[in-house]
């Protein structure tokens, strides 16, 4: 590889790297992350949802001051984060509409079970 092409590779590797920590350091102080973080440990992990005379009782997202528009934010945010990491890393990129289709089908397809008993 020539001596350029090093200094050329070199200095966009830097300025990946430079765009991935101010990421990190955006995402770590956005208040929105807590509820995010909240949700991770109480809600995805199972550990406040409760049985209550045959009802389930979750969480009350609604308190925890996340708005939808913070959602798709943070998403925005995470996205680039892992598509610069992948590009430091191993210098790949990501199909991110791919993924948007998986995750849609996968989503329409546990809405719409077959199995009657989870219906009720």
């Amino acid at each position: 590889m020539r001596i350029w092409e090093q200094e050329g590779r070199r200095s966009q590797f830097d300025q990946i790297l430079a765009s991935a920590n101010a990421r990190c350091l955006a995402l770590e102080s956005d208040p929105a992350l807590s509820g995010f973080v909240t949700i991770r440990d109480k809600v995805s992990a199972h550990t406040e949802v409760h049985l209550v005379a045959d009802k389930y009782q979750f969480v009350d997202v609604s308190q925890l001051g996340i708005k939808w528009a913070d959602i798709g934010r943070i998403i925005d945010v995470m996205q680039a984060l892992v598509e610069e990491l992948g590009m430091l890393i191993r210098n790949a990129g990501f199909a991110w509409d791919s993924l948007e289709v998986q995750l849609a089908n996968a989503s329409a397809g546990f809405w719409q079970s077959n199995d009657a008993s989870l219906r009720s």
